[in-house]
């Protein structure tokens, strides 16, 4: 009766992970195919569809010509909120990418950070990734190692997986700022905990993480429309601490807003008013 699209699954993958190629990108669109044929019968016959943010909501509405309501993710935030934002003399000097362990996820610009670092004065700074395994994480590990020692930069990335909730969130809390290298994600369970954390964000414009997390406001994150953007961003958030400081604060404040409690609520509701009467 109820289907929650947590991200725009009758979307080609060349649109939507532009960086898979090979064999991943023939899974990518057997995935999809498979899709277009079995699950749009359910998305036709639901009785109501929701998605997770205005982004996914965009995008599947013009494939299945129907009204699609929107209910924010719950996020966990109750390990986060008993602890107070770490102000910026605490922080460490890394930045901190959350994200799982696979290819479509363009971990490989990482490597285009450890460029920028150098190029801005970073050297004595790290990016740490933070993530999940999936059945590809070593060879990217691998490569994205091997390519940072060749070109000098091998103390400065480094990988922590499968960390617990706390681990995480103390990693998150001492970090300087949080960037979120995958663009067009529907949504973005990471930014909102980095936020939570009182971690200014740096996150693609092309997603809902810009368009439904941060609102759209530059007061809440920075957002990059390319490479050359998030140098720029990187570059602003270094250099001025008062800017650290409003993102650090309006980031907290509306992180605040995506907690599970609203969620129940609102999809709760939701269901009552357009199904059970």
């Amino acid at each position: 009766n109820v289907i929650y699209l947590h991200f725009p699954v009758l979307e080609n993958p060349r649109e939507y992970y532009t960086n898979l190629h090979g064999v991943y990108y023939a899974s990518a669109y057997l995935y999809y195919i498979l899709n277009n044929i079995f699950f749009n019968k359910y998305l036709r016959e639901a009785d109501l569809i929701i998605a997770n943010s205005k982004y996914t909501k965009q995008l599947a509405e013009k494939k299945i010509k129907r009204s699609i309501h929107v209910v924010y993710p719950p996020v966990n935030l109750d390990v986060i909120s008993d602890q107070k934002p770490l102000p910026l003399e605490s922080r460490d000097k890394y930045f901190l990418i959350i994200s799982r362990i696979s290819v479509e996820k363009q971990l490989e610009r990482v490597l285009y950070l450890l460029h920028v670092f150098n190029r801005i004065g970073l050297r004595d700074w790290r990016i740490v990734v933070a993530g999940s395994r999936s059945r590809y994480s070593d060879a990217i590990i691998d490569y994205i190692l091997k390519n940072a020692t060749r070109m000098g930069y091998s103390d400065n990335v480094e990988f922590k997986l499968d960390l617990d909730k706390r681990e995480l969130v103390d990693l998150t809390r001492k970090a300087y700022a949080y960037i979120h290298l995958t663009e067009r994600e529907h949504f973005g369970i990471s930014i909102v905990e980095a936020m939570a954390c009182g971690t200014p964000v740096i996150i693609p414009r092309n997603s809902g993480g810009w368009i439904d997390i941060a609102d759209m406001n530059e007061d809440v994150a920075l957002p990059y429309s390319d490479l050359r953007e998030l140098e720029e961003k990187i570059r602003l958030i270094v250099n001025d601490e008062d800017k650290w400081f409003k993102l650090s604060l309006n980031g907290y404040n509306r992180a605040k807003i995506f907690n599970r409690w609203r969620y129940r609520e609102e999809i709760t509701k939701i269901i009552e008013e357009n199904i059970l009467y």
